[in-house]
């Protein structure tokens, strides 16, 4: 049996839709960088407790990612994260907020063309 166009169209589509579905599972972790400053004197290295800012849900996905990223990257740099009940020589606070922004104008569903057609009148050399 030979295949039409349409089994041909469905065989090409099948592999691209799969690929469509698998990227859209795919997550990013967020980014956060840590940067020590001292006023002459190191900083020790010890525990920190990384608490929400007030009004922030410290349960929220979007405060538990970002969390995780600081306390990555705060470990890399030598201050060691706990729980908010753990003892710590530091607190850093952690706010998390969204904004949204507008997007690009939408263009009107209706459009005027004005434009020149043309045809030949299928005459060839």
């Amino acid at each position: 049996m030979r295949p039409t166009p349409r089994h041909r169209l469905a065989a090409w589509l099948a592999p691209l839709a799969a690929t469509a579905l698998l990227a859209g599972c795919a997550t990013s972790t967020p980014m956060a960088e840590v940067t020590r400053f001292n006023i002459g004197t190191p900083i020790p290295s010890d525990a920190i407790a990384l608490v929400p800012a007030t009004g922030v849900d410290a349960g929220s996905l979007e405060f538990r990612s970002h969390a995780a990223a600081v306390a990555r990257d705060l470990d890399a740099v030598g201050l060691h994260p706990v729980g908010a009940d753990g003892r710590s020589a530091y607190v850093g606070v952690l706010n998390v907020y969204q904004t949204s922004r507008q997007g690009p104008p939408k263009s009107s569903p209706f459009r005027i063309g004005i434009g020149g057609g043309g045809f030949s009148g299928g005459g060839g050399v």
